[in-house]
């Protein structure tokens, strides 16, 4: 399995408590069995962002897209299919 990490912040040092990478590591890695060396994200950190994102956009295409997406809050999560159409289409109105 290889996981992405979709949000960074910009400029906080690595290793600090409310990045992203950080935060998906005490809620996600910490609890599944998952590599942590697998779970990539972007850098917020890094000298040229826009460069950073082409290139975090080409691993993602590389690694055949995304299929599954979760969204956490708190204690909360949903998971929802990249690459399938709802019964009801791709709206509901």
């Amino acid at each position: 399995m290889r996981a992405f990490s979709l949000d960074e912040y910009i400029g906080l040092p690595a290793g600090h408590p409310e990045t992203y990478t950080e935060v998906v590591r005490r809620a996600f890695t910490t609890r599944v069995d998952i590599d942590p060396a697998r779970v990539l994200g972007p850098n917020g950190n890094a000298p040229d962002l826009e460069i950073e994102a082409s290139d975090f956009e080409r691993a993602i295409t590389d690694a055949g897209g995304i299929d599954v997406k979760s969204s956490a809050s708190d204690r909360t999560a949903t998971l929802a299919s990249m690459n399938q159409v709802p019964p009801w289409g791709h709206g509901r109105g």
